[in-house]
């Protein structure tokens, strides 16, 4: 009996959709059909955190939820996803995305719904021919920052529906905000599902909007929070939310949950949900558990891969000691796996020689400015005693950390470097350039880069 009623329920969702395409007199949206399968991000760490994603947006998957945050990304990824549902419907995902440019990225991927095979009945209820009903998606999009930290998105889909010999094609769209006042700080908006073919009579617009943080617990753990919620002119309106904690950037464990925040007669499509996430090198897995009383269970797994940007034989040098926030070499031109250093440990001392900086007792001049005179000249074993005397004696001296990071990187003490610039950011977490420089640097460089 209740196998039978799983199969009623797909097989309903599918009519609903095919009528309203033929019919033009029903107005359902796919994700109010059912939603764990036709949901718009079915990748399983979106999944995990209660598909709470759309003011997250971090990874290749923003492309199905909130295209603008294709705009951050900073590696090339392909992943794969599978979702296993009741009876024999599943989903097949493939997604592939990455950067473009400085501020600017793209994705795209193709899904494949399988809504299993049923048994046909002609009018009289006897045994017919089985038919089998599913859906193809094609999917591309793009992301662009418009201003510092605010990003524009926009994606579109193709889908393709079957139901026995009965098909259906539509076209939609989806547009997307993302915003980071702070580098932790993010606040994103989405309008999916907009129609654009004159037969999308399946599709109803939704519009997302959430927000997330970042809690350092310290230089190796994260906590990581996300709130949002959906609302649909046709459908049940939802409310979402979920956590992530990031164990030394490599292991992470997931809780989401669900809310719909209108009867609409139907339980199991809302709840809590788990998953969890595990880094190997540039490898990544990801696992999401769905429970969905009576309607079964989902169980969705995402594979995939992290491209590294080749390293040449040298970093670049800046022709001037660059200013805060411009200027930093891009993360990936740095050579890998440079050797570990003791922050208080200095170069060897250079001879000093006849245009070695002169200051009178009598005169109080800054030890900054004082370096990078000397650092100009190129003595840079005197500006970098200068620069730490300026953080010792301060450590809240922003431009003390700054020209001290500087110098470090040039003189290859990469994890010296590293260091600065997290205090830099302590002290003034508004600076989105410099975070995104060094969170780039360290993905690429991996545990190497960490002081």
């Amino acid at each position: 009996m209740r196998r039978s009623y799983w199969r009623f329920l797909i097989l309903n969702s599918a009519f609903l959709m095919a009528g309203s395409a033929l019919g033009g007199e029903i107005v359902y949206s796919n994700d109010s059909q059912f939603n764990p399968l036709n949901a718009s991000n079915a990748f399983a760490r979106s999944a995990a955190f209660g598909s709470a994603f759309v003011g997250l947006a971090d990874d290749t998957t923003a492309l199905f939820t909130n295209p603008a945050g294709l705009s951050f990304l900073t590696r090339d990824q392909l992943a794969t996803n599978s979702d296993f549902w009741l009876v024999d419907t599943f989903q097949e995902s493939l997604l592939f995305g990455g950067p473009l440019g400085p501020g600017i990225g793209f994705g795209t991927a193709i899904q494949y719904f399988n809504d299993g095979t049923f048994d046909g009945r002609d009018g009289s209820g006897s045994l017919t021919n089985a038919y089998s009903a599913g859906r193809w998606d094609v999917e591309a999009g793009g992301g662009m920052e418009l201003f510092r930290g605010l990003a524009l998105g926009a994606e579109m889909t193709g889908e393709r529906d079957t139901l026995d010999d009965l098909t259906t094609t539509d076209l939609t769209a989806d547009l997307g905000l993302l915003w980071r006042p702070l580098k932790d700080f993010r606040i994103g908006a989405a309008f999916n599902d907009f129609p654009l073919s004159a037969a999308a009579g399946s599709a109803d617009p939704i519009f997302l909007l959430g927000t997330s943080y970042a809690f350092l617990l310290d230089r190796s753990n994260r906590f990581l929070a996300a709130v949002s919620g959906s609302f649909e002119t046709t459908g049940a309106s939802s409310f979402q939310a979920g956590v992530e904690y990031g164990l030394e950037g490599r292991l992470f464990f997931r809780v989401g949950y669900q809310e719909i925040l209108e009867d609409n007669d139907l339980t199991g499509f809302y709840g809590l949900t788990a998953g969890v996430g595990l880094i190997l090198s540039d490898f990544y897995f990801d696992y999401a558990y769905l429970p969905y009383g009576d309607l079964g269970t989902s169980h969705r797994i995402t594979v995939g891969y992290q491209f590294t940007a080749p390293a040449p034989s040298a970093p670049p040098t800046p022709a001037a000691p660059p200013v805060y926030g411009r200027g930093l070499p891009d993360p990936r031109l740095l050579l890998l796996g440079a050797p570990p250093v003791i922050f208080s440990h200095s170069p060897t001392p250079e001879a000093a020689d006849s245009d070695s900086l002169s200051v009178s007792p009598n005169v109080s001049v800054d030890p900054v400015t004082a370096g990078k005179a000397l650092e100009e000249k190129g003595q840079t074993s005197p500006a970098l005693e200068l620069y730490e005397q300026a953080v010792h004696e301060n450590p809240n001296n922003v431009n003390g950390w700054i020209a001290l990071g500087n110098l470090y990187f040039h003189l290859n003490q990469k994890k010296d470097a590293v260091y600065c610039f997290e205090q830099v950011l302590r002290l003034e977490p508004d600076h989105l350039n410099l975070f995104d420089w060094l969170e780039q640097y360290k993905t690429i460089n991996g545990p190497e880069a960490a002081p």
